[in-house]
């Protein structure tokens, strides 16, 4: 779980998963390196939740994940000080949950799959929830349907909130891929604005915003193939701008660095390999943070 603390100027990474154990760790990045903040009274190790920046009230937001076998429906917020557990219901347990804060609507903006069961089921059903640091509200209007999030991400330039989606074929969940598509959030629901690279499954994928500039970035990290490869929406149309960089992996995580005009990605894993590594993109091409 990655986001962007804009009021202190830096990245923010909760939890993770190593091949046996869960992590509660929570570290920021800036232009100096990585450094472990306190975590003590804080969320429960887990992985897969999701992690946003309020900037309306300038406090990071967690909610969800798994920390074990059972997934988790608990909201903290951490104020650059302490955590503080602030909800323990709201949005129902999902998989495959992204968010993002809307800052032109004051709302942290969550998209999550249902389970049925504890599991994904055919046709896949999602609902949207809205934060606004009090209660947790579900959007009204219908969620896009039959699809799993990829990932969501504010353009910069226009403060839309972005969300990419993968769609399946008439087989079982993954098999076969059918294809990727875009939306942003009206505020009353979701507006799809256009077909997305031909990227591989869900966990794999993910977004985040390109640049001050505006437009948002995708890294397709596939395993089938020896590197990742990075695609980005400049607002009209996508392009393929990197095969070199960040190896081939999976559930890796990703975030804009407003500060230093940089994306940055980390992490992530191939199989039962985990990785740790981090890497920045300026506008032109990866490098690895050492």
């Amino acid at each position: 779980m990655m986001t962007y603390d804009d009021d202190r100027g830096r990245v923010l990474l909760f939890g993770g998963a190593g091949q046996e154990e869960t992590f509660g760790d929570f570290w920021s990045l800036d232009a100096h390196g990585w450094t472990r903040l306190s975590e003590s009274g804080g969320p429960p190790a887990r992985n897969s939740g999701v992690l946003v920046f309020d900037s309306r009230r300038k406090r990071a937001v967690l909610f969800g994940g798994r920390g074990g076998a059972e997934p988790l429906r608990d909201t903290w917020e951490w104020d650059g000080t302490r955590w503080m557990s602030v909800a323990t219901n709201g949005p129902a347990p999902g998989i495959h949950t992204v968010a993002a804060f809307d800052r032109q609507r004051g709302v942290a903006v969550l998209f999550v799959p249902l389970l049925a069961a504890g599991k994904l089921v055919r046709p896949f059903q999602a609902e949207t929830w809205l934060w606004d640091g009090h209660t947790w509200t579900k959007a009204p209007g219908k969620s896009p349907e039959d699809c799993l999030a990829n990932g969501m991400a504010v353009d910069e330039a226009s403060g839309a909130v972005m969300l990419l989606t993968g769609r399946f074929g008439p087989s079982e969940y993954g098999v076969p891929f059918a294809g990727s598509d875009l939306w942003t959030w009206t505020g009353s629901g979701w507006q799809r604005v256009s077909d997305a690279p031909a990227v591989s499954e869900p966990f794999f994928s993910t977004i985040a915003p390109a640049g001050k500039s505006g437009g948002l970035l995708l890294f397709d990290g596939y395993a089938g193939k020896a590197a990742g490869v990075t695609w980005r929406w400049d607002g009209r149309a996508w392009s393929e701008v990197s095969r070199t960089g960040p190896s081939a992996r999976n559930v890796h995580v990703m975030s804009y660095d407003r500060e230093r005009d940089r994306v940055v990605l980390f992490g992530g894993g191939v199989g039962q390999h985990r990785l740790g590594d981090t890497w920045e993109w300026d506008g032109r091409a990866w490098t690895e943070r050492r």
